[in-house]
């Protein structure tokens, strides 16, 4: 007999059995940040339609990082933060401000 003893496992397909408990849910308020009860949520939103704006137009020049830190006078790591929705060290004014130079 083989050292290896075969097991039965069973596999559940579709909707797993529902527990007693019912979840709600909840329609979202249009800022996911409050939803989530985070402080400061209001700049949090704010911070994350610029950065996408943002974005959109850096990919819209084909930028590299290195050429958007150079383009808007970003330090490298700045410029990655950015770039990867990392935004506590911006402020809102900050991304107004690279977002108008990049419109320019």
């Amino acid at each position: 007999m083989d050292k290896m003893k075969s097991r039965k496992t069973t596999k559940t397909r579709g909707l797993e059995k529902s527990s007693s408990k019912r979840e709600t849910i909840e329609p979202s308020s249009g800022n996911v940040f409050a939803d989530l009860g985070l402080p400061d949520a209001e700049e949090l939103l704010a911070k994350a339609e610029l950065a996408i704006k943002i974005a959109r137009l850096v990919d819209r020049k084909g930028w590299t990082e290195t050429e958007i830190a150079r383009g808007l006078d970003l330090d490298p790591a700045s410029a990655s933060d950015l770039l990867r929705g990392r935004l506590s060290g911006f402020s809102i004014d900050q991304l107004q401000a690279i977002l108008t130079n990049l419109k320019a």
